[in-house]
């Protein structure tokens, strides 16, 4: 699970509580564990994904 936008500039503080709190609800041993990272586009996923869109209309 990737985690972006603002909320991403938390950081390890954010995700290491995170998947902390992840590995405690394991509800089935045999389905690889969730891990939660910070995007690499952090809080600029949105305009670039707008940016990416635009480009692919005809506009």
């Amino acid at each position: 699970m990737l985690i972006g936008g603002g909320i991403s500039k938390e950081g390890s503080n954010l995700i290491d509580r995170l998947n902390g709190l992840v590995q405690t609800q394991v509800y089935c041993k045999d389905v690889p564990q969730t891990k939660i990272r910070v995007a690499q586009l952090g809080n600029d996923a949105g305009i670039i994904g707008a940016a990416m869109l635009y480009r692919q209309t005809d506009i």
